[in-house]
């Protein structure tokens, strides 16, 4: 009996200590590799982060979109900018199950307005779109953004920046919808009753 009372007392605190330490240990071992010598093995900077061809749009978007007051954000990820319409704690499988293909996409660039509410997007497209992976990728995004009523123009060529105008004019006429739409669409930790 006193060899159970010995274990009792002594035995379970120091098997909970090395529990304990064995769990701070092995949580913090994803942050101790973190060492100046080891980052510059792992990451390098992207010397460009736009392509040429959004560079290049994007020399002919910047003072269309500052005459008319809007933002330009490149490549935010769509989870930045659209809510999920599923809480995550009541349904974790079908939350990640909509969030994952989001969160791994973005959109070339992406107009707010002063608010820093959406008012539209552009995707600068070129050959690889026409590639069987690329249309199934654009037209499960371009889904999304129209139910979301976020219009997005796929942009092959900006010879005419008349053309562009007008797109971003259109969206702000159309603004108040859009909004409203947006509005609409529950946050992350809300469920819609239309499911």
């Amino acid at each position: 009996m006193e060899f159970l009372t010995t274990i009792i007392l002594f035995g379970i605190p120091i098997l909970g200590l090395f529990f304990a330490f064995i769990y701070e240990t092995t949580r913090k071992s994803k942050y101790l590799d973190h060492t100046p010598q080891t980052e510059r093995k792992m990451y390098t900077l992207n010397p460009k982060f736009l392509t040429a061809r959004e560079a290049s749009f994007f020399n002919i978007l910047l003072p269309i979109a500052s005459k008319h007051k809007l933002h330009i954000f490149a490549k935010p990820r769509m989870a930045d900018f659209i809510n999920l319409n599923i809480n995550f704690n009541d349904n974790r499988t079908e939350f990640y199950r909509r969030f994952n293909p989001i969160s791994q996409k973005h959109i070339d660039f992406l107009l707010c307005d002063n608010n820093f509410i959406p008012i539209m997007g552009f995707e600068v497209d070129d050959k690889t779109h026409k590639n069987p992976d690329r249309v199934a990728r654009d037209s499960f995004v371009d889904g999304i953004y129209k139910y979301i009523g976020l219009p997005v123009h796929h942009i092959w060529t900006w010879n005419e920046p008349e053309t562009i105008e007008a797109f971003i004019i259109n969206a702000n006429i159309n603004k108040e919808d859009n909004i409203t739409t947006a509005q609409n669409i529950p946050s992350k930790g809300e469920i819609s009753n239309e499911q």
